[in-house]
């Protein structure tokens, strides 16, 4: 084998070891996207396996105005940190996530996603979320529960 068939062979097997090491799962973060909108004049926080109702959360559209809001990812799994912070409808949702945790805060509301986004927490309550995506109404007093589906 020249040394010219061999450098050819290195250049092909890197890449090849590169897709490799990226299909093998060599980086454990996980995200999820988010949409944040008013729903009935309520405001809703849409994530790929839960939709948070925050029951006492008012938001109002001015008159003729359809659609609206933010939306972005958030980690739920991983090495890193990240903080991500939207406002719509002046009102703000803000995600941080640290060490595995993602700690959200919406108007006064604290909510965390655990091990990797299958628990909830919303005070002393925790939710799984593993299996089919739930809903979660939160009421004012901070207490919440799941929505049964129709």
């Amino acid at each position: 084998m020249t040394s010219t068939t061999k450098l050819n062979n290195a250049l092909f097997l890197v890449p090849l070891a590169l897709v490799a090491l990226a299909s093998s799962g060599c980086s454990d973060r996980q995200s999820w996207q988010f949409t944040f909108e008013s729903q009935d004049d309520t405001a809703v926080i849409d994530m790929d396996r839960v939709t948070l109702i925050f029951e006492d959360v008012s938001v109002i559209l001015p008159e003729g105005q359809i659609g609206g809001g933010a939306g972005g990812s958030l980690t739920v799994a991983g090495s890193g940190t990240s903080i991500i912070s939207v406002t719509a409808f002046g009102k703000t949702f803000t995600t941080s996530y640290k060490s595995g945790v993602n700690t959200m805060t919406f108007e006064g509301y604290s909510l965390k996603l655990l091990d990797a986004g299958t628990k909830l927490q919303i005070g002393t309550q925790e939710f799984d979320l593993t299996g089919e995506k739930k809903t979660v109404i939160i009421r004012e007093d901070g207490s919440a529960n799941v929505q049964e589906p129709n």
